[in-house]
């Protein structure tokens, strides 16, 4: 007969191992359609990780995918769609030139981002934000930031998923 101090080593032991696997961070891939102001396509989604990875989300760990012809199961998709200039009565889908040079050549970019996981959709969440592009940009890391959170945080939308079975009468 096992002794009982050995006995409940080895159930503590278990018992860490167990909670350490369930602990480790799920590892996302990146996907992008459609270029962030300032970046060619293949540097979108390296830098989307790079600044994910900077969000503050433990749970998580970002990588990106470069193989968009077999999307991995365990995915963000960002959807990145340049919105037309319209600081006026007409729109128009290129700044004045003096607007341009009194406040900076900023761009509204909408983003849609969503969750795969298993291979299953489970959430997007939207934002915007007016941005002067490229990998210096405060409001663009800010952007994605906080898309990161909203999607992924202690009260993000992937949280917010009732997971319970649905009770019929």
């Amino acid at each position: 007969m096992a002794h009982p101090r050995r006995l409940l080593a080895s159930a503590c032991a278990l018992i860490l191992t167990v909670l350490n696997i369930a602990a480790a961070p799920i590892t996302l891939s990146v996907e992008a359609d459609g270029a962030l102001p300032g970046f060619r396509q293949g540097e979108t989604i390296s830098w989307l990780a790079e600044h994910m990875s900077a969000a503050g989300i433990s749970d998580w760990h970002f990588t990106p995918a470069f193989n968009p012809d077999t999307p991995p199961p365990n995915r963000i998709e960002w959807l990145v769609e340049h919105d037309p200039y319209a600081g006026g009565n007409v729109r128009q889908f290129i700044p004045m030139p003096g607007v341009q040079r009194m406040f900076g050549a900023h761009q509204l970019i909408s983003v849609k981002v969503m969750l795969y996981l298993d291979g299953q959709y489970q959430t997007l969440v939207y934002g915007q934000a007016l941005v002067q592009g490229g990998a210096q940009d405060k409001d663009l890391s800010d952007l994605v930031s906080r898309m990161t959170q909203n999607l992924l945080g202690e009260t993000g939308a992937y949280r917010a998923i009732d997971m319970s079975p649905a009770k019929y009468p």
